[in-house]
């Protein structure tokens, strides 16, 4: 229900994780200023995490964008983007940096190979 709920309120296409059983919805929160954006997280028993953005949500984070290393192309979704590493081992991928229109999806606690996997597998949720 609150992804349907955000997909209808915000402008731009609103995606959810398809994830593992083990693994549960921890946070989520959508906002619709300055051209909306949506926060999730996700985590699993083993303590990995899994952290989606989507819109407008780095407005005003100088680092939001940081990475330590490219990867090559990896996808969100149906969407095409760059895998990137992070500092501390995480793994992400980037579409649309530093615009309004943006989608990062970071992982930590996992392999390349599953991140990619999961990113992979968001799913844009229907407007009604």
């Amino acid at each position: 229900a609150f992804f349907s709920e955000a997909s209808n309120a915000l402008s731009f296409d609103v995606y959810c994780a398809v994830l593992p059983s083990s693994w549960w919805l921890s946070a989520t929160e959508y906002r619709q200023p300055d051209g909306g954006y949506m926060t999730i997280s996700y985590k699993n028993n083993s303590g990995a995490v899994i952290t989606v953005g989507e819109g407008n949500f780095c407005a005003g984070v100088a680092t939001c964008w940081d990475s330590a290393s490219d990867l090559g192309s990896a996808s969100f979704g149906d969407l095409p983007g760059s895998l990137k590493t992070l500092a501390g081992g995480q793994f992400a991928v980037f579409v649309n940096p530093r615009t309004s229109l943006a989608y990062q999806i970071t992982g930590k606690g996992m392999s390349q190979a599953a991140f990619v996997a999961m990113a992979a597998a968001m799913v844009k949720v229907a407007k009604s």
